[in-house]
């Protein structure tokens, strides 16, 4: 008995001991509340550092160890707030994860690693910056690795970029201690990063961020389609380094990318990198191959926000294109395609193309070979195709007032044919009529979506009683029902993208809205379809795109076919985007079955910007048309009134097919049994 008891009491004493040294195992991990830890060194174990990958390793993931050990604070507690980890160490909550606050000058963070293969590697942090300059310093086993290295401001607290440590480090095979230095304060620290380095041509200027696998980085000419536009990233210019591949006026690249390493002033931006003071007499070379002789046209993608200023094109050493305008976008980060005022003849073969400017400044985002009068425009496979191009593609009739009915034409070549649409921009009596021609309410204007050219459609103060607008405020352009085709049974697909511009002022009172895209009754005076911006009430107030389906059952709360509610308040249609921008394109596919019987249907796939395609509708078992009615398409702006102020919306690429490929843009890729992604907030 005595013996058992003895086992007993031993076996009690062994658990007793497991568990005093687990907890100060986690004691000295510095263990927090909210998981186990499960990442490397937390659990106990070196991070593996690829020799072909990126190793990110989590800031607030420093070694077990605590203060003076794994790491060393100025303050004995953390003042950030988090209770990812337990220690002295600021860690705060953010998006998606954990940040180190506050790192202040001689505070220090250690990190275990362990090296797959000897070689070159680049070290960097992401941090975010928004005071004086500070100083980080990366050291592995007690050697300083990279001295001071700068950390800029980004701009916010809460906007974060990577800082490349200026040389490249040789690391051995096997485990390390790596130590993050903080050299001045104060910054914040996200992330650590660790490249395994090639060693491409010197005269490519190479980067840290990726192999060169795009042309003509990588020793290729870039491929000119004869049939599909050609898109050039303007960061990807040739290699060959200053005076051959590129000419920049500073020594050093003054936009903070390590993307390539050259003087090339490139930037980090959302979904890639831009080019940023691209000054006078700066230029860049891109090596292309032309797949067949003919007529293209030549753009860039640019961002300017002061004086307007000028590109040119060389291909071969001859000027192509002359100077081409690069006008206001209103803003340093909105994007237009600037096209220029000639088309050039290319014959097939290798070129270099040479982009110049020739009036600073602005940034340059792509740069866009179209081939002209041919597939390329983005029709396909659509029966209706409109680009807004110039004449004779888009043409404005009646030069004078009055304007009779048969004059008020906007005229637009749709694959080989002429469909004409009326203006309806003009208040009776006076002006006596509408104006296909007035300028200051319709107009073809640069930078569209495709490139090339897009209509503008405006509405001037106290442009109301138009069509019988009332108060409303109206410029559209009206198309027959026969040429639009939305006739009971038929199911067709559309696409059309929109821009509203910076300058444009929208309505502001709470449920304003403003009509921009519609299938109009063709028996009556109201829409069966209406896409709208509208200012959405609740407890935030503020600008969605809303779409309404009147169909048999009227407008309106009267019978008509979907509602939603956000904050208590009841409205008709469906908000389907709420983070709307002006000086932003939107993409939209439409699927529509035409039904007064309460079998149609309509689905509606959207994009902001180069962002992802998101369903923001679906409702089946609808009345798309009234009753025995058909509609017509119009498109503009159509909206509550705005005191003292103008009104403008671009149109550009608007197509009708019998598919969805017919009129999607190639990287507007649509899942038919994606899930609708709704507004927030709100409920059906």
């Amino acid at each position: 008995m005595l013996r058992h008891s003895t086992r007993i009491s031993s076996l009690v004493l062994v658990l007793f001991f497991a568990f005093v040294s687990s907890a100060f195992s986690q004691t000295s991990c510095d263990s927090g509340l909210l998981r186990p830890f499960d990442q490397a060194p937390v659990n106990g174990n070196p991070v593996p550092v690829s020799s072909t990958q990126p190793t990110i390793i989590e800031a607030e993931n420093f070694d077990c160890g605590g203060e003076g050990v794994a790491y060393h604070d100025m303050t004995s507690t953390n003042d950030a707030g988090s209770t990812y980890r337990q220690s002295a160490v600021d860690i705060a909550d953010i998006t998606g994860g954990h940040t180190v606050r506050f790192f202040d000058t001689g505070e220090w963070m250690t990190y275990q690693i362990n090296v797959a293969a000897s070689g070159t590697y680049s070290l960097a942090i992401s941090a975010a910056q928004n005071a004086t300059p500070a100083q980080y310093r990366i050291e592995i086993d007690n050697n300083d690795f990279t001295g001071p290295v700068s950390v800029i401001s980004t701009g916010s607290w809460d906007v974060y970029q990577w800082f490349v440590a200026p040389n490249n480090v040789q690391l051995n095979a096997g485990t390390h201690t790596l130590r993050l230095d903080s050299v001045q304060q104060s910054y914040r620290v996200d992330q650590l990063r660790i490249v395994p380095v090639s060693t491409p041509p010197s005269t490519c200027d190479s980067g840290t961020l990726r192999p060169f696998d795009h042309a003509p980085v990588n020793g290729n000419p870039v491929p000119v389609s004869s049939t599909q536009p050609t898109i050039i990233e303007a960061e990807n210019f040739d290699c060959g380094g200053e005076g051959v591949a590129y000419h920049d006026m500073t020594s050093t690249n003054d936009a903070g990318s390590t993307y390539r390493q050259s003087a090339v002033d490139i930037a980090d931006i959302a979904g890639g990198h831009t080019i940023r003071f691209f000054d006078t007499g700066e230029w860049m070379t891109y090596q292309i191959n032309v797949a067949t002789s003919g007529t293209y046209s030549l753009a860039i993608s640019a961002a300017q926000n002061a004086t307007p200023a000028q590109y040119r094109i060389e291909v071969d050493n001859s000027d192509l294109t002359g100077p081409a305008s690069v006008t206001s976008t209103g803003s340093w980060d909105v994007y237009q395609w600037f096209a220029a005022p000639n088309n050039v003849q290319l014959t097939a073969g290798t070129h270099t193309l040479k982009l110049d400017s020739v009036q600073q400044s602005y940034r340059v985002d792509q740069l866009r070979i179209v081939p002209v009068n041919t597939q390329a425009q983005g029709c396909g496979t659509a029966d209706l195709c409109f680009d807004f191009e110039a004449s004779p593609n888009t043409q404005f009739d009646c030069i004078d007032f009055p304007c009779t009915a048969d004059q008020n034409q906007v005229r637009i070549q749709s694959l080989g044919n002429t469909i004409t649409g009326e203006a309806q921009n003009h208040a009776d009596p006076f002006p006596p009529g509408d104006h296909a021609a007035d300028t200051t309410r319709i107009a073809l204007v640069d930078g569209g979506r495709n490139g090339g050219k897009a209509i503008q459609l405006t509405t001037l103060d106290n442009d109301s009683n138009v069509h019988s607008s009332g108060s409303m405020e109206r410029s559209e352009v009206s198309f027959l029902q026969a040429d639009t085709g939305a006739v009971e049974g038929a199911d067709t697909w559309w696409a059309h993208s929109l821009f509203v511009p910076l300058n444009s002022t929208l309505p502001s009172a709470t449920d304003d809205s403003a009509g921009v895209f519609q299938f109009h009754g063709s028996g009556g005076g109201a829409p069966n379809f209406i896409l709208s911006i509208m200012n959405q009430t609740g407890n935030n107030p503020h600008k969605v795109f809303r779409a309404y389906t009147g169909g048999n059952g009227g407008l309106d709360s009267v019978g008509t076919q979907y509602m939603y509610t956000i904050d208590g308040n009841t409205r008709i249609g469906q908000c389907i985007y709420d983070d709307f921008q002006q000086g932003v394109w939107y993409d939209f596919v439409y699927h529509i079955k035409w039904s007064s019987s309460g079998t149609g249907r309509h689905e509606i796939w959207m994009r902001k910007g180069s962002g992802p395609v998101t369903k923001v509708l679906d409702k089946s078992g609808i009345s798309t048309l009234y009753a025995g009615d058909s509609a017509y398409l119009k498109f503009g702006v159509y909206h509550d009134p705005v005191v003292g102020a103008n009104t403008s919306v671009i149109h550009d690429r608007i197509r009708r097919g019998s598919s969805a490929d017919a009129v999607r843009m190639s990287d507007f890729v649509i899942d038919p049994n994606a899930g609708v992604t709704p507004c927030a907030g709100v409920s059906p």
